[in-house]
């Protein structure tokens, strides 16, 4: 036989037949499969695995000749491993060289070509999970790719579930709390208590009791929005409001219900002919999961969003006299249990705090009645509105000076949205924020090669590189450490440091997946954090039998990332447990989250060594997606039904999510929009790795990042919908910028059904 003209793959397997036919069992699980092809192995692996079992010893022969063909055959398959990076000119590696092409029956020339010239390759696919992907790799045994996405996506779920527990157990409580016993301050005219100087029947008691009433008003509605009662069964009877707020309430109600944009009598002048953005009212995210998170979201967006605004004496009084009810301790402490988890989770309030109010209020030591001193505070106020508020309409036409009860977070990556868009030029040059912009100013070079090079953004807008430069300048002043969302928009860039990695780490377009990658986990924070961030406008089984064989598999050795991901897991956790919400279950999936985040971080020290993993390691590796499944379904189990991923029901069964991060309404635009960033369905990747001198082909899950706009006169798109729409399209909305590195069409891949081993279940 003319050795020369055979490949590595083909080489191993001639070599290896004649042990093959005396039923060798091998340990490695390429071997094992091509001989399990066959219609002979199996039984005469079996027969001679029985008999040894049974006491027989059985040694194996091989005549002289037979060694000598194994001989030559090994010895030519070294030269060629010398080569394993000795590749056409444009190609980084020999694909000619792979020790395991056969597990895939269909191998489209375009993969095939970016795998030489890249080392990797992106394939469409539309698997619910990224875990099914490992679950369907450890079932055929064909080598898996860990990647830092499998991780990013836990802790998102991590992060969601317990974020969840919090706000049906210690949050929505609270929030119960803080309405009823607001409402009744203002029922029960506790208010008069702190306003004894008031003259009965004077101009100054009128309007002090109407904006009370407006008081009373404001909290009988967060509470029958707490309640969840359809709008069409409210009406207010038993809140004992008066002829005028009684009909506002209705009013009010409804259009917190409607998932439209409205006018409002009820919020003051500045809305009497500019809509409010009720649309924001529509529960999204995870709070769609139960009525519980849907009525809890509606109640908190009025909280957070219902302004007061200090160029209107009436306004700034309401506040006032809100700050008031705040110093009364039950109230405040009802307050103090919402607020201070959510702003260390969510950041700091954007707007001004009607706590802020009554610290700047007393200070004055004067009355109510006073409206010399309200004024004087509402100078102080705007004083201290300009200082703080960041989050601005590009075209104002409301006050700026806006209070709330309980402001929305300011998040450094929303600021950078605004200084993206041009707000100058008739018509608009760029519309809506790009997500690359975060990624861009935050210093990631490939992030700002693509808006420059690629989507030619600069040539577009004259004005894109002093915004860009100013979006850096925000994101180098931003307290990293504040919050839990800023320190998970940190560890991102740790993605782009691939320098002393593998070889298909080193090119600009491993940069893409990376970036693919942090814009996934970017849209999922989002989606995570709708609800408090303030929103710029503008298992298996086996049988008896011989052992499993090794399947060979490789983490995706980011050391940067991985010491990342385990310092943001560790703060996470010791904010649970100051909020006393460390339960057994959080801690339980907290250290096994660590552990196998631990294990990734110990492979890829060691690829990066070049020190091969233990068979032990390797089997960890193999089952990394049962392993990631079990820890998704405890965070997501409430009871003892679940006990596999098919009893997860709704939204939740899917990686796909979506959130609204941007509303592009400026009056230099012409057709208004909603800005979404999302997730679609686990996409496949496979890359080409090095592993004890032998290329395999390894598969490993993607999240796949996507950008898209709705128009903004339509309700905000839920996760649900956004499910229901990827059905027809699992493709939809994927970055132009993705094509370099991505098959173009679903399924294009094809695994060889015949050659792989299973164990039969």
């Amino acid at each position: 036989m003319d050795l020369s003209q055979l490949n590595v793959c083909e080489l191993r397997v001639v070599r290896n037949a004649f042990a093959a036919r005396q039923g060798y069992c091998f340990k490695d699980a390429t071997l094992r499969g091509v001989f399990s092809s066959t219609t002979w192995y199996n039984d005469t692996m079996m027969g001679r695995f029985f008999r040894e079992d049974g006491g027989q010893k059985l040694p194996y022969h091989y005549s002289k000749a037979e060694m000598d063909f194994i001989n030559r055959a090994k010895q030519r398959e070294e030269e060629l491993l010398k080569k394993n990076f000795i590749a056409p000119y444009g190609y980084q590696v020999n694909l000619d060289n792979l020790i395991n092409p056969f597990q895939l029956d269909k191998r489209p020339d375009n993969l095939m070509d970016k795998l030489g010239r890249y080392g990797f390759a992106v394939s469409p696919a539309n698997y619910d999970q990224l875990f099914h992907i490992y679950e369907n790799n450890d079932y055929r045994t064909f080598p898996s790719f860990i990647t830092t996405d499998l991780f990013l996506q836990l802790y998102h779920l991590y992060f969601d579930c317990v974020l969840r527990d919090i706000e049906q157990q210690r949050l929505y409580p609270a929030l119960q709390k803080l309405c009823l016993l607001g409402f009744e301050y203002f029922d029960k005219a506790q208010w008069k208590q702190a306003n004894t100087n008031l003259k009965a029947g004077s101009k100054e008691e009128f309007e002090i009791t109407d904006d009370a009433e407006w008081c009373k008003t404001y909290f009988a509605i967060a509470l029958e929005l707490l309640k969840g009662t359809a709008p069409e069964y409210v009406n207010f009877k038993s809140y004992r409001l008066n002829e005028k707020y009684l009909q506002l309430a209705k009013e009010e109600y409804f259009h917190a219900n409607s998932n439209s944009d409205y006018p409002s009598l009820f919020l003051g002048p500045d809305y009497y002919n500019t809509n409010f953005a009720y649309s924001l009212f529509r529960p999204r995210g995870h709070y769609m999961r139960t009525k519980n998170l849907e009525y809890y979201f509606r109640t908190m967006m009025w909280l957070q969003t219902i302004p007061m605004a200090a160029d209107y004496v009436e306004q700034m009084r309401r506040a006032i006299l809100l700050a008031q009810a705040l110093e009364t301790s039950a109230i405040k402490n009802a307050y103090q249990t919402i607020a201070e988890p959510i702003t260390y989770l969510m950041g700091k309030p954007d707007h001004v705090t009607i706590e802020q109010v009554g610290i700047e209020w007393n200070k004055l030591g004067q009355k109510l009645s006073n409206k010399k001193a309200v004024r004087k505070v509402s100078n102080i106020i705007k004083v201290l509105a300009d200082k703080q508020i960041r989050i601005r309409p590009l075209f104002q036409k409301t006050s700026i000076y806006k209070i709330n009860l309980m402001p929305q977070r300011y998040q450094p990556d929303a600021e950078v949205m605004l200084k993206m868009v041009d707000n100058k030029t008739f018509p608009c040059k760029r519309e809506q924020p790009n997500g690359l912009d975060i990624m861009a100013s935050m210093g990631w070079e490939a992030a700002e090669n693509i808006l420059l090079n690629e989507l030619q953004e600069a040539q577009k807008w004259k004005g894109f590189t002093t915004a860009l430069q100013s979006a850096k300048q925000v994101m180098q002043t931003v307290p990293w450490e504040a919050t839990m969302t800023n320190q998970w928009l940190h560890i991102l860039p740790t993605l782009s440091k691939t320098q002393g990695m593998p070889y298909f780490m080193q090119s600009p377009q491993w940069q893409k997946k990376c970036l693919n990658s942090a814009l996934a986990s970017w849209a999922e924070l989002k989606h995570d954090a709708i609800l408090y961030a303030k929103q710029p406008a503008g298992a298996e089984c086996g049988g008896y039998g011989p052992d499993d064989p090794i399947t060979k598999g490789y983490v995706e050795p980011n050391t940067y990332f991985w010491e990342n991901a385990i310092a943001l897991l560790d703060k996470t956790a010791n904010f649970f447990k100051q909020y006393n919400m460390y339960t057994e279950k959080v801690q339980n999936v907290t250290e096994r989250i660590r552990e196998n985040m631990e294990f990734c971080l110990k492979i890829s020290e060691k690829e990066l060594k070049g020190i091969e993993p233990t068979d032990e390691e390797y089997d960890n590796i193999k089952v990394m997606g049962s392993t990631v499944e079990y820890i998704s379904m405890d965070l997501l189990r409430q009871n003892e039904e679940i006990q596999d991923w098919n009893d997860i029901v709704g939204a939740d069964k899917k990686v796909s999510i979506v959130a609204d991060i941007f509303t592009s309404n400026g009056d230099n635009i012409e057709n208004k929009h909603v800005v979404y960033a999302g997730v679609g369905p686990a996409y496949e990747i496979y890359v080409v790795v090095e592993i004890g001198g032998k290329l395999y082909l390894t598969r490993g899950a993607i999240l796949s990042y996507r950008q898209l706009n709705m128009p903004s006169d339509l309700p905000r798109l839920t996760d649900e919908e956004w499910q229901k729409e990827l059905e027809s399209n699992p493709n939809k909305f994927v970055p132009e910028w993705m094509q370099e590195i991505s098959l173009p069409s679903l399924n294009m891949v094809k695994e060889n059904e015949e050659i792989f081993y299973s164990s039969g279940c």
